[in-house]
Protein backbone atom coordinates (compact mmCIF):
# COMPACT_ATOMS: atom_id res chain seq x y z
CA UNK A 1 0.00 0.00 0.00
CA UNK A 2 2.84 2.35 0.86
CA UNK A 3 4.57 1.48 -2.39
CA UNK A 4 1.53 2.40 -4.52
CA UNK A 5 1.12 5.69 -2.67
CA UNK A 6 4.75 6.60 -3.25
CA UNK A 7 4.40 5.87 -7.00
CA UNK A 8 1.41 8.26 -7.23
CA UNK A 9 3.36 10.93 -5.41
CA UNK A 10 6.30 10.58 -7.77
CA UNK A 11 3.99 10.82 -10.80
CA UNK A 12 2.39 13.98 -9.48
CA UNK A 13 5.82 15.47 -8.84
CA UNK A 14 6.94 14.60 -12.38
CA UNK A 15 3.96 16.40 -13.93
CA UNK A 16 4.49 19.60 -11.99
CA UNK A 17 8.21 19.75 -12.58
CA UNK A 18 7.65 20.29 -16.32
CA UNK A 19 4.99 22.93 -15.77
CA UNK A 20 7.49 25.70 -16.37
CA UNK A 21 9.89 24.56 -19.02
CA UNK A 22 12.10 27.67 -18.81
CA UNK A 23 12.74 27.33 -15.11
CA UNK A 24 16.07 25.80 -14.21
CA UNK A 25 15.86 26.59 -10.47
CA UNK A 26 14.30 24.41 -7.78
CA UNK A 27 10.63 23.78 -8.49
CA UNK A 28 9.52 23.38 -4.86
CA UNK A 29 8.05 26.36 -3.06
CA UNK A 30 6.12 27.59 -0.05
CA UNK A 31 5.29 31.08 -1.38
CA UNK A 32 5.46 32.94 -4.71
CA UNK A 33 8.78 34.42 -3.60
CA UNK A 34 10.31 30.96 -3.80
CA UNK A 35 9.63 30.84 -7.57
CA UNK A 36 12.50 32.83 -9.10
CA UNK A 37 11.85 32.07 -12.78
CA UNK A 38 10.05 34.91 -14.65
CA UNK A 39 6.34 34.36 -15.20
CA UNK A 40 5.91 31.74 -12.44
CA UNK A 41 3.95 31.49 -9.20
CA UNK A 42 3.66 29.00 -6.32
CA UNK A 43 0.88 26.44 -6.28
CA UNK A 44 0.72 26.29 -2.48
CA UNK A 45 -1.45 23.17 -2.41
CA UNK A 46 1.14 21.20 -4.37
CA UNK A 47 4.14 23.22 -3.13
CA UNK A 48 5.28 23.48 -6.72
CA UNK A 49 6.22 26.40 -8.98
CA UNK A 50 3.88 26.60 -11.98
CA UNK A 51 3.60 29.06 -14.86
CA UNK A 52 1.60 32.26 -14.48
CA UNK A 53 2.25 33.82 -17.90
CA UNK A 54 3.65 32.71 -21.27
CA UNK A 55 6.97 34.23 -20.22
CA UNK A 56 7.63 31.10 -18.17
CA UNK A 57 7.27 28.89 -21.24
CA UNK A 58 9.54 28.05 -24.14
CA UNK A 59 9.04 29.27 -27.70
CA UNK A 60 5.97 27.68 -29.27
CA UNK A 61 4.31 27.15 -25.86
CA UNK A 62 1.74 29.01 -23.80
CA UNK A 63 0.66 28.89 -20.16
CA UNK A 64 -2.68 27.09 -19.85
CA UNK A 65 -5.29 27.54 -17.12
CA UNK A 66 -3.81 24.68 -15.09
CA UNK A 67 -0.46 26.45 -14.85
CA UNK A 68 1.33 24.13 -17.24
CA UNK A 69 3.24 25.09 -20.36
CA UNK A 70 1.50 23.61 -23.38
CA UNK A 71 2.55 23.49 -27.03
CA UNK A 72 0.79 26.24 -28.96
CA UNK A 73 -1.40 24.68 -31.71
CA UNK A 74 -1.51 27.84 -33.82
CA UNK A 75 -2.61 31.47 -33.78
CA UNK A 76 -6.20 32.68 -33.53
CA UNK A 77 -5.56 36.40 -33.99
CA UNK A 78 -2.72 38.83 -34.68
CA UNK A 79 -2.32 39.20 -30.92
CA UNK A 80 -1.01 35.62 -30.81
CA UNK A 81 1.85 36.66 -33.08
CA UNK A 82 3.18 39.57 -31.02
CA UNK A 83 6.23 37.56 -29.97
CA UNK A 84 7.24 37.28 -33.64
CA UNK A 85 8.13 40.82 -34.71
CA UNK A 86 6.47 42.07 -37.91
CA UNK A 87 4.14 39.10 -38.35
CA UNK A 88 0.41 38.47 -38.53
CA UNK A 89 -1.88 35.49 -38.04
CA UNK A 90 -3.02 33.41 -41.00
CA UNK A 91 -6.33 32.02 -39.73
CA UNK A 92 -6.40 29.25 -42.33
CA UNK A 93 -3.12 27.63 -41.36
CA UNK A 94 -2.95 28.98 -37.82
CA UNK A 95 0.62 30.10 -38.47
CA UNK A 96 2.26 33.46 -37.82
CA UNK A 97 3.41 34.85 -41.17
CA UNK A 98 6.27 37.33 -41.28
CA UNK A 99 5.72 40.60 -43.11
CA UNK A 100 3.23 43.47 -43.14
CA UNK A 101 -0.29 43.30 -44.57
CA UNK A 102 -2.39 45.48 -46.88
CA UNK A 103 0.43 46.10 -49.35
CA UNK A 104 0.97 44.84 -52.86
CA UNK A 105 3.55 42.00 -52.89
CA UNK A 106 3.25 41.56 -49.12
CA UNK A 107 2.86 38.13 -47.52
CA UNK A 108 -0.69 36.88 -47.02
CA UNK A 109 -2.80 33.96 -45.99
CA UNK A 110 -6.26 35.37 -46.74
CA UNK A 111 -7.71 37.83 -49.24
CA UNK A 112 -8.37 40.20 -46.35
CA UNK A 113 -4.61 40.52 -45.81
CA UNK A 114 -4.34 42.26 -49.19
CA UNK A 115 -5.32 45.80 -50.27
CA UNK A 116 -8.14 46.55 -52.72
CA UNK A 117 -7.18 45.67 -56.26
CA UNK A 118 -5.09 42.68 -55.19
CA UNK A 119 -5.77 39.13 -54.03
CA UNK A 120 -3.79 36.50 -52.16
CA UNK A 121 -2.15 34.01 -54.53
CA UNK A 122 0.70 31.71 -53.52
CA UNK A 123 0.92 33.54 -50.17
CA UNK A 124 1.64 36.89 -51.86
CA UNK A 125 -0.68 39.85 -52.60
CA UNK A 126 -0.83 40.21 -56.38
CA UNK A 127 -2.87 42.53 -58.66
CA UNK A 128 -6.02 40.46 -59.10
CA UNK A 129 -9.80 40.61 -58.57
CA UNK A 130 -12.73 38.24 -58.73
CA UNK A 131 -15.62 40.74 -58.50
CA UNK A 132 -16.21 44.50 -58.09
CA UNK A 133 -16.02 44.16 -54.30
CA UNK A 134 -12.28 43.46 -54.62
CA UNK A 135 -11.72 46.90 -56.20
CA UNK A 136 -11.74 50.45 -54.92
CA UNK A 137 -15.11 52.19 -55.09
CA UNK A 138 -15.86 53.30 -58.64
CA UNK A 139 -13.62 50.71 -60.27
CA UNK A 140 -14.82 47.49 -61.87
CA UNK A 141 -13.34 44.01 -62.03
CA UNK A 142 -12.69 43.27 -65.71
CA UNK A 143 -10.84 40.11 -66.79
CA UNK A 144 -9.37 39.73 -63.32
CA UNK A 145 -8.06 43.31 -63.07
CA UNK A 146 -9.48 46.41 -61.36
CA UNK A 147 -10.00 49.12 -63.98
CA UNK A 148 -11.02 52.76 -63.70
CA UNK A 149 -12.25 54.31 -66.92
CA UNK A 150 -15.03 56.80 -67.61
CA UNK A 151 -17.96 54.96 -69.13
CA UNK A 152 -16.77 51.49 -68.11
CA UNK A 153 -19.32 49.59 -66.03
CA UNK A 154 -20.60 46.29 -64.74
CA UNK A 155 -24.04 47.63 -63.72
CA UNK A 156 -26.16 50.76 -64.10
CA UNK A 157 -24.98 52.22 -60.77
CA UNK A 158 -21.55 52.90 -62.34
CA UNK A 159 -23.17 55.18 -64.95
CA UNK A 160 -24.50 58.72 -64.91
CA UNK A 161 -28.16 59.60 -64.46
CA UNK A 162 -30.22 58.61 -67.47
CA UNK A 163 -27.69 55.98 -68.57
CA UNK A 164 -27.66 52.20 -68.54
CA UNK A 165 -24.79 49.72 -68.56
CA UNK A 166 -24.79 47.91 -71.92
CA UNK A 167 -21.96 45.49 -72.73
CA UNK A 168 -19.91 47.04 -69.91
CA UNK A 169 -20.23 50.51 -71.43
CA UNK A 170 -22.43 53.34 -70.09
CA UNK A 171 -24.92 54.35 -72.77
CA UNK A 172 -27.58 57.07 -72.76
CA UNK A 173 -31.02 55.47 -72.51
CA UNK A 174 -33.02 56.82 -75.44
CA UNK A 175 -36.00 54.48 -75.20
CA UNK A 176 -38.29 57.31 -74.15
CA UNK A 177 -38.60 60.99 -73.20
CA UNK A 178 -37.42 60.54 -69.60
CA UNK A 179 -38.38 63.64 -67.55
CA UNK A 180 -39.21 65.74 -70.63
CA UNK A 181 -41.64 68.57 -69.97
CA UNK A 182 -45.21 67.95 -71.15
CA UNK A 183 -48.85 69.05 -71.04
CA UNK A 184 -51.89 66.82 -70.83
CA UNK A 185 -53.18 65.19 -73.99
CA UNK A 186 -55.27 67.28 -76.39
CA UNK A 187 -56.84 66.65 -79.79
CA UNK A 188 -54.03 68.63 -81.39
CA UNK A 189 -51.36 66.79 -79.35
CA UNK A 190 -52.78 63.32 -78.58
CA UNK A 191 -49.43 61.84 -77.48
CA UNK A 192 -47.48 64.50 -75.56
CA UNK A 193 -45.00 61.85 -74.36
CA UNK A 194 -44.72 59.95 -77.67
CA UNK A 195 -46.36 56.71 -76.51
CA UNK A 196 -49.86 56.19 -75.03
CA UNK A 197 -48.40 54.43 -71.96
CA UNK A 198 -45.91 57.23 -71.30
CA UNK A 199 -48.05 59.40 -69.03
CA UNK A 200 -47.73 63.14 -68.34
CA UNK A 201 -47.08 63.33 -64.58
CA UNK A 202 -47.14 66.17 -62.05
CA UNK A 203 -43.67 67.50 -61.25
CA UNK A 204 -44.10 67.92 -57.48
CA UNK A 205 -40.43 67.43 -56.54
CA UNK A 206 -39.36 70.98 -57.43
CA UNK A 207 -40.85 74.45 -57.48
CA UNK A 208 -39.13 75.76 -60.59
CA UNK A 209 -39.06 74.51 -64.14
CA UNK A 210 -41.93 72.70 -65.86
CA UNK A 211 -44.94 71.67 -63.82
CA UNK A 212 -45.38 68.29 -65.53
CA UNK A 213 -42.96 65.73 -66.95
CA UNK A 214 -43.10 62.59 -69.06
CA UNK A 215 -42.91 59.20 -67.42
CA UNK A 216 -41.73 56.26 -69.51
CA UNK A 217 -43.64 52.99 -69.48
CA UNK A 218 -42.22 50.16 -67.37
CA UNK A 219 -45.43 48.18 -66.86
CA UNK A 220 -44.06 45.27 -68.91
CA UNK A 221 -40.93 44.92 -66.80
CA UNK A 222 -38.72 47.35 -68.74
CA UNK A 223 -35.65 48.51 -66.79
CA UNK A 224 -35.32 52.16 -65.86
CA UNK A 225 -31.97 53.96 -66.34
CA UNK A 226 -29.76 55.03 -63.45
CA UNK A 227 -31.45 57.71 -61.34
CA UNK A 228 -34.94 56.42 -62.17
CA UNK A 229 -37.18 53.73 -60.71
CA UNK A 230 -40.40 52.06 -61.84
CA UNK A 231 -43.36 53.44 -59.87
CA UNK A 232 -47.10 53.00 -60.04
CA UNK A 233 -49.01 55.90 -61.57
CA UNK A 234 -52.08 56.51 -59.44
CA UNK A 235 -54.88 59.07 -59.78
CA UNK A 236 -57.87 59.84 -57.59
CA UNK A 237 -61.45 59.28 -58.71
CA UNK A 238 -63.47 61.59 -60.96
CA UNK A 239 -65.59 62.59 -57.96
CA UNK A 240 -64.85 66.26 -57.22
CA UNK A 241 -65.23 67.45 -53.65
CA UNK A 242 -64.78 70.45 -51.39
CA UNK A 243 -65.67 68.65 -48.12
CA UNK A 244 -65.53 65.15 -46.66
CA UNK A 245 -69.31 64.82 -46.84
CA UNK A 246 -69.21 64.75 -50.64
CA UNK A 247 -67.05 61.61 -50.51
CA UNK A 248 -68.55 59.89 -47.46
CA UNK A 249 -72.27 60.70 -47.63
CA UNK A 250 -75.04 59.57 -49.97
CA UNK A 251 -76.20 62.90 -51.49
CA UNK A 252 -79.79 61.64 -51.37
CA UNK A 253 -79.62 61.13 -47.60
CA UNK A 254 -78.32 64.49 -46.44
CA UNK A 255 -80.51 66.42 -43.93
CA UNK A 256 -79.31 69.98 -43.39
CA UNK A 257 -76.22 71.55 -41.82
CA UNK A 258 -74.66 70.63 -38.48
CA UNK A 259 -71.73 71.23 -36.17
CA UNK A 260 -71.82 68.05 -34.09
CA UNK A 261 -73.74 64.77 -34.13
CA UNK A 262 -76.22 66.19 -31.60
CA UNK A 263 -77.44 68.61 -34.27
CA UNK A 264 -78.68 65.65 -36.33
CA UNK A 265 -81.93 63.81 -35.62
CA UNK A 266 -80.26 60.68 -36.98
CA UNK A 267 -77.01 59.73 -38.61
CA UNK A 268 -73.73 61.61 -38.17
CA UNK A 269 -72.41 65.09 -38.77
CA UNK A 270 -69.89 64.78 -41.62
CA UNK A 271 -68.27 67.85 -43.12
CA UNK A 272 -70.99 70.17 -41.79
CA UNK A 273 -74.03 68.16 -42.99
CA UNK A 274 -76.14 65.41 -41.42
CA UNK A 275 -75.60 62.07 -43.20
CA UNK A 276 -78.43 59.64 -42.52
CA UNK A 277 -77.48 56.91 -44.98
CA UNK A 278 -74.38 54.72 -45.26
CA UNK A 279 -71.22 56.50 -44.13
CA UNK A 280 -68.22 55.85 -46.43
CA UNK A 281 -65.43 56.18 -43.85
CA UNK A 282 -63.16 54.43 -46.36
CA UNK A 283 -63.13 57.49 -48.67
CA UNK A 284 -61.49 60.87 -48.15
CA UNK A 285 -61.57 64.24 -49.91
CA UNK A 286 -58.00 65.01 -50.97
CA UNK A 287 -57.07 68.53 -52.06
CA UNK A 288 -53.84 69.98 -53.34
CA UNK A 289 -52.04 72.53 -51.21
CA UNK A 290 -53.95 75.83 -51.19
CA UNK A 291 -56.80 74.41 -53.29
CA UNK A 292 -60.47 74.61 -52.36
CA UNK A 293 -61.64 71.67 -54.43
CA UNK A 294 -60.18 68.19 -54.69
CA UNK A 295 -61.13 64.62 -55.56
CA UNK A 296 -62.37 61.66 -53.53
CA UNK A 297 -60.15 58.68 -52.90
CA UNK A 298 -61.35 55.21 -53.85
CA UNK A 299 -62.13 52.19 -51.72
CA UNK A 300 -63.18 49.67 -54.36
CA UNK A 301 -62.67 49.35 -58.12
CA UNK A 302 -66.24 50.65 -58.56
CA UNK A 303 -65.12 54.05 -57.22
CA UNK A 304 -62.59 54.42 -60.07
CA UNK A 305 -63.41 55.75 -63.55
CA UNK A 306 -64.06 53.16 -66.21
CA UNK A 307 -61.69 53.15 -69.16
CA UNK A 308 -62.74 53.02 -72.78
CA UNK A 309 -61.07 52.47 -76.14
CA UNK A 310 -60.14 55.55 -78.17
CA UNK A 311 -60.35 54.37 -81.80
CA UNK A 312 -58.36 57.35 -83.10
CA UNK A 313 -55.34 56.33 -81.02
CA UNK A 314 -55.87 52.58 -80.79
CA UNK A 315 -55.33 52.89 -77.03
CA UNK A 316 -57.40 53.03 -73.86
CA UNK A 317 -58.31 56.63 -73.07
CA UNK A 318 -56.93 56.67 -69.50
CA UNK A 319 -54.27 53.95 -69.24
CA UNK A 320 -52.93 54.05 -72.81
CA UNK A 321 -53.11 50.26 -73.08
CA UNK A 322 -53.41 49.13 -76.74
CA UNK A 323 -57.00 48.27 -77.64
CA UNK A 324 -59.34 47.37 -80.44
CA UNK A 325 -62.95 48.44 -80.90
CA UNK A 326 -65.18 45.82 -79.34
CA UNK A 327 -62.29 44.26 -77.41
CA UNK A 328 -62.02 43.90 -73.64
CA UNK A 329 -58.60 45.56 -73.17
CA UNK A 330 -60.18 48.60 -71.47
CA UNK A 331 -62.54 48.51 -68.51
CA UNK A 332 -62.37 48.73 -64.75
CA UNK A 333 -59.35 50.47 -63.28
CA UNK A 334 -58.13 48.87 -60.02
CA UNK A 335 -58.25 50.78 -56.74
CA UNK A 336 -54.88 50.51 -54.93
CA UNK A 337 -54.32 52.16 -51.53
CA UNK A 338 -56.98 54.81 -52.10
CA UNK A 339 -55.98 55.65 -55.65
CA UNK A 340 -56.87 54.37 -59.10
CA UNK A 341 -53.84 52.68 -60.65
CA UNK A 342 -53.54 53.61 -64.31
CA UNK A 343 -50.04 52.40 -65.15
CA UNK A 344 -46.35 52.13 -64.25
CA UNK A 345 -43.74 54.66 -65.37
CA UNK A 346 -40.05 55.36 -64.79
CA UNK A 347 -39.77 58.40 -62.49
CA UNK A 348 -36.80 59.92 -60.59
CA UNK A 349 -35.83 57.89 -57.53
CA UNK A 350 -37.05 59.19 -54.18
CA UNK A 351 -35.14 62.31 -53.21
CA UNK A 352 -34.23 63.32 -56.77
CA UNK A 353 -36.02 65.74 -59.09
CA UNK A 354 -36.15 65.87 -62.88
CA UNK A 355 -33.73 68.82 -62.88
CA UNK A 356 -31.16 66.72 -60.97
CA UNK A 357 -31.38 63.60 -63.12
CA UNK A 358 -31.27 65.73 -66.27
CA UNK A 359 -28.19 67.55 -65.01
CA UNK A 360 -29.92 70.93 -64.70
Amino acid sequence: MMKASRILTLLAFALTTVACSKSESSNTCQTDADCAAPGTRCDIAQEQCVCLTDEACSDGEFCNAAGSCQTRPGCNSNLDCISVSGSFCDLVSGACISGSTQNESSACGLATHCPFGTACRDDVCEPLCFDDGDCLLGRICFNGMCLEDAGLCNEDAFCGYGERCVNQQCRRDRRGPFCRGCTQRTAQNPEPCDDPRNLCLNNNAETGGFSQFCGVDCSLGQDCPNGFECNYVVVLTDDECSSQSQCQCDPRRIQGPCTTNTDCNSGQCIGGVCCTGEIRDDRQCVKGEGQINGFCTCSTDLDCPRDSCDPTRGACTITGTPCTIGGDECGAIPCVNGGCQIGQNCTPVAGLSCSEVLGG
